[in-house]
């Protein structure tokens, strides 16, 4: 199997800040994806739309021929939209990722970027880019779903695979998040002290993100005529 690296430019203006790219060749040599930890409420308010529902389908798109490498395309059977206008976004929602498998093997993908299966129930949080959707905050805007034996669900994000870094208070530099979680349960992953899993009860999670998308519209409402409410943007440094 081989792999490409993915050719996206384009910087997630909230969180990433550096794209590893994918080894040639060498699968086990892959680099990690760097991000800026950033907090649930501001990974809510950088969202165009916050999804809950199962996936549909999964479908990789080969666009090598048009230069534009290899994704797949998800469409997510809508739940609930916890941000968004439900008329607008409809009873299917479809969004695309770099990477994929090819049918003749050729496999690209972005390390730390999490990915979807048909089947999979989620809540997934959206911004807007020039082409379509994409994951706010990369893998930091993917929870997965599980239901335990009493019926009762709980949402994870996997965080393994990317570098996640946070800007020290004291000296302004940004340093490693070692086997720390912002949101949840902690769960520190043997061998790969800055990769975590966060877990919390499904319910909790939608009623925090309800209670963001209320204090931004209440902000919104709040700001002089005429005059938008400034974007929150993270510099790279």
């Amino acid at each position: 199997m081989f792999t490409q690296p993915a050719t996206s430019t384009r910087r997630l203006p909230l969180v990433i800040a550096a794209l590893a790219a994918v080894v040639v060749a060498m699968p086990m040599a892959a680099s990690a994806m760097t991000i800026i930890q950033a907090p649930l409420s501001e990974l809510v308010k950088t969202s165009e739309y916050v999804l809950h529902g199962r996936i549909a389908k999964v479908e990789v798109l080969d666009m090598r021929r048009q230069g534009r490498g290899v994704w797949t395309e998800f469409t997510l059977n809508v739940t609930d939209a916890l941000k968004g206008d439900a008329r607008k976004i409809g009873k299917q929602f479809k969004w695309r990722l770099v990477g994929g498998t090819t049918k003749d093997g050729m496999t690209m993908s972005v390390p730390g970027m999490p990915t979807f299966h048909a089947g999979e129930e989620t809540v997934i949080l959206l911004e807007r880019h020039s082409t379509g959707h994409t994951l706010t905050g990369a893998p930091q805007g993917k929870f997965h779903v599980t239901t335990d034996a009493k019926g009762r669900k709980f949402v994870s994000r996997d965080m393994r695979g990317a570098h996640v870094v946070r800007k020290d208070p004291k000296t302004g530099r940004l340093v490693s998040v070692q086997g720390h979680g912002h949101h949840g349960a902690r769960t520190a992953i043997p061998g790969n002290p800055v990769a975590h899993v966060t877990k919390q009860p499904l319910a909790e999670l939608r009623k925090e993100i309800r209670g963001y998308v209320a204090a931004q519209a209440r902000a919104a409402r709040k700001a002089p005529a005429g005059k938008a409410m400034p974007r929150t943007v993270h510099k790279r440094r």
